[in-house]
């Protein structure tokens, strides 16, 4: 039976509290949580004065985000002529109320960040360039001439997630900003000129985007306090769904490459997936919680959904899991019941014959997935032990203690690139050569 987004919401955060104090996820909240969610059509409100809002003891600047009710002028969303001024999307210091230090006091000289601790903080944007995040600024890396670049946050709250739109017909960046009520900018690369600015998608921060297979459609997963998952109509600055994803961290929203309108979250100690639907009452956002049986909970990072509506997993303890209708029904392993890994597996790929695992442990594997799909173990011991084609491994070096400048030689990223069907599969280890 069908229910609200109110009554959904309730019901899991009753079932969160109830779950909290007995220490455990019982199979009865996860069916309830997992009821289908019908959600109706938003719409945005472009509203918005450029003045300073005080919000848990910070301030943050509402800015004059353009022209408001903006339509596309031309049918290729990909060349769309910006009604933005970039340059207006670039966060400014802020005093408190009776500072007296002088706005320009300091100036911006070079950033040497990098946020290794985040998940999937790194997006290829072309052959020679990369972009990766650090506090309040993007990092724009060239990986033939070792320039990089950087752009302020427009809001000064961090950013949350970096996108690049995988049609090559809409060359756009999307960089989900956090702070209160975050937006989304979908920058075309590589001007950086704004084509869109997206708002009302969640309330403090961002964790996670994916475009559809055709880049028309984008999901977003907000953060706490409210765990939304968005699917927007990007070109049209338009919300189609919008829900509460789950009660806890999601690391990740994903579009499946071969299902039309099938979504998968996860994140920790669940997955879900969600499906969805053009019914006569309007277009529909169902979600399923998926139930790990007797398999030990695990927080879950990388995920991959196949071409046959399966969906393959990581898990905290480096094996891969296989769900098929909301439930596990294999667990492979290497042989002798080797693990898989021996770290999290954080991203997959399957190019129609082959499945790619990447890991924390710095490993690349490549799996004949033919020997995964006809395996047929006993009902009482669902595993498979199968060993892997390939093994790719690079150490991770340990950066000198010492800064490196801009343009050095020194300053050497190695990369492991394989282009597959316009996807990259790929590990980025920052380090400097030390002498």
């Amino acid at each position: 039976m069908s229910q609200t987004e109110d009554e959904a919401e309730e019901i899991s955060e009753d079932n969160e509290e109830q779950r909290t104090e007995s220490g455990e996820e019982t199979e009865e909240w996860q069916e309830e949580n997992s009821q289908a969610t019908e959600v109706q059509d938003y719409r945005i409100d472009d509203g918005g004065e450029g003045d300073y809002v005080d919000y848990d003891g910070l301030q943050w600047v509402k800015a004059d985000w353009g022209e408001e009710g903006f339509e596309p002028r031309k049918d290729d969303v990909g060349s769309v002529e910006s009604v933005y001024n970039s340059a207006d999307f670039i966060s400014k210091p802020i005093l408190s109320e009776g500072g007296t230090i002088s706005l320009d006091i300091l100036q911006f000289d070079f950033s040497y960040g990098y946020n290794c601790r985040k998940y999937f903080n790194m997006c290829v944007l072309d052959d020679d360039n990369l972009v990766f995040e650090s506090g309040n600024y993007l990092h724009f890396f060239n990986v033939e001439t070792k320039e990089i670049w950087f752009r302020r946050s427009a809001l000064g709250g961090g950013i949350g997630h970096i996108r690049k739109n995988p049609k090559k017909a809409y060359q756009h960046l999307a960089v989900a900003e956090c702070g209160n009520k975050p937006i989304i900018i979908i920058y075309e690369w590589p001007t950086m000129e704004i084509f869109a600015v997206l708002r009302e998608g969640t309330t403090r921060s961002y964790t996670h985007m994916d475009y559809s297979p055709d880049g028309l459609l984008l999901a977003s997963q907000g953060g706490e306090p409210d765990y939304n998952i968005t699917v927007w109509d990007w070109p049209k600055k338009k919300i189609l769904l919008r829900t509460k994803s789950y009660v806890n961290d999601v690391y990740r929203v994903n579009f499946s490459l071969f299902v039309p309108g099938q979504l998968i979250t996860c994140g920790v100690a669940h997955i879900k997936f969600w499906k969805m639907a053009d019914t006569f009452t309007g277009l529909k956002l169902k979600g399923e919680v998926g139930r790990f049986g007797k398999t030990e909970y695990t927080d879950i990072v990388g995920l991959f959904a196949m071409p046959d509506g399966k969906i393959l997993s990581g898990c905290s303890w480096g094996n891969i899991l296989l769900w098929d209708d909301g439930l596990i029904t294999l667990e492979i392993m290497r042989s002798q019941r080797k693990r898989c890994h021996d770290a999290p597996i954080v991203q997959m790929y399957y190019n129609g014959e082959e499945l790619f695992t990447v890991s924390m442990d710095g490993h690349i594997k490549v799996w004949w997935w033919e020997k995964i799909d006809n395996a047929d173990p006993p009902d009482d011991d669902r595993v498979i032990q199968v060993e892997p084609n390939y093994d790719f491994y690079e150490p991770v070096s340990i950066p000198r203690s010492h800064y490196i400048p801009t343009g050095s030689s020194s300053f050497s990223p190695y990369r492991i690139a394989d282009k597959l069907k316009s996807h990259y599969l790929f590990i980025l280890d920052l380090h400097s050569q030390a002498k």
